[in-house]
């Protein structure tokens, strides 16, 4: 299993996905798919395509760590995908006196 940081319950994280792939057509409709599955439309998808292979970087929030988890293991089972890291970024809300 993933050792991503433990914010079980914060859906205010952002949670970037960077993929390794092969150049093939039918891999940016299959790595969309599995976001809209779960209602999730990326804040950004980038796909270059280099060195023989096709890099995709892809930024979402409204998930906590476990389905952020899920959603990277699902990538992982795609055919073309080669590799599949995460990250996170979280936002604080500001304490008010």
């Amino acid at each position: 299993m993933s050792s991503l940081p433990d914010h079980s319950t914060d859906t205010a994280s952002l949670w970037c996905y960077s993929l390794l792939a092969g150049a093939e057509p039918g891999v940016l409709p299959r790595v969309i798919g599995e976001l809209a599955r779960r209602g999730l439309v990326p804040l950004r998808f980038d796909a270059v395509r280099a060195q023989g292979g096709l890099g995709i970087d892809i930024e979402v929030q409204g998930l906590d760590a476990m389905q952020a988890a899920h959603v990277a293991e699902r990538l992982r089972g795609l055919p073309e995908v080669e590799r599949v890291l995460v990250s996170t970024r979280i936002f604080a809300e500001e304490a008010r006196a």
